[in-house]
């Protein structure tokens, strides 16, 4: 049994698989079984602190240390036969049988000057097309089919950055048709939130992978989590607007939003986009960086 210790915390984007399918394929030449390695995590008094995890971050400095800390003990336990030792061989021979990995990078690339640049380690890339239809009396939509097709790099765990398409996907319908949380009572409850439930999903889920690998990335891979969150809610209000020639503007698209943009269209009204303040504009804040500029 080999143990990790790595801080990594999952939630929701699948650290957990991430964490083994890193360290499987480094320590592949040891033939080690997934099920023979053994994750500690959460633990501060164990684990170095792999800092915040946002953007792929985590997959690719917390998964390129594991692999170095992975590479450092396998070089280790190697004898000069090409063969590798045991634990007990290890201690037998005064052989360091815990070891440390590192990986340092200067992400994000944003130069505070023109505030352009990338602000993550990496990009995924996901397309989503919706089949949809609407109930014209109720104003109910239901989703029938969907298609992804998803650039996320090499993919360690095929079955793993399904779950994550799945579960994004579970996610966005629910951003587009249901769920809300306005009202600290009539919303406080998973119901009352508007969760999907599994009749709200589609069982037809078709997944595209076109891989790209990433110079970056371990093994030639990159985060996929966000990517599955990003866009198929848009492509529900687009279906919807499709299917009955109306455009709702804010989520969720509800069926008594959607019936009652029906019936404004009937009387000829035409819903108009609201104006969000999202914060300061893009010139704006450039202007500020160069008032404040750093030399």
């Amino acid at each position: 049994t080999m143990a990790l210790y790595r801080w990594w915390g999952d939630m929701g984007e699948g650290a957990d698989l991430g964490r083994i399918v890193h360290a499987h394929e480094a320590w592949r030449p040891l033939n080690i079984r997934p099920e023979h390695i053994k994750v500690v995590y959460g633990d501060t008094q164990k684990c170095p602190d792999a800092g915040p995890a946002s953007g792929s971050r985590s997959h690719h400095v917390v998964g390129l240390a594991s692999i170095d800390g992975a590479n450092k003990l396998m070089q280790a336990m190697k004898k000069a036969d090409g063969s590798y030792r045991t634990w007990q061989e290890m201690r037998d021979e005064g052989i360091a049988t815990r070891y440390r990995g590192v990986y340092e990078s200067a992400w994000p690339d944003i130069n505070p000057d023109t505030g352009q640049g990338y602000g993550a380690v990496a990009q995924n890339y996901v397309l989503v097309m919706v089949e949809a239809s609407v109930e014209l009396n109720t104003g109910k939509t239901s989703i029938h089919h969907t298609t992804m097709v998803a650039d996320v790099g090499k993919i360690g765990s095929y079955h793993g950055v399904l779950g994550q398409a799945w579960g994004g996907l579970a996610h966005c319908i629910g951003f587009a048709l249901s769920e809300q949380y306005d009202d600290m009572v009539k919303h406080a409850t998973i119901r009352g939130a508007g969760i999907p439930r599994c009749k709200d999903i589609p069982d037809n889920i078709e997944v595209l992978f076109h891989v790209t690998p990433r110079d970056n990335g371990p093994y030639g891979s990159t985060g996929c989590a966000e990517g599955f969150q990003s866009c198929a809610h848009a492509a529900v209000l687009n279906a919807i607007a499709n299917a009955t020639g109306v455009r709702i503007y804010t989520l969720p698209a509800t069926p008594e939003k959607v019936k009652s943009a029906l019936e404004a269209k009937k009387k000829g009204n035409v819903l108009e986009n609201r104006s969000w303040d999202l914060g300061c504009e893009l010139y704006t804040r450039l202007d500020a960086l160069k008032e404040h500029h750093i030399n």
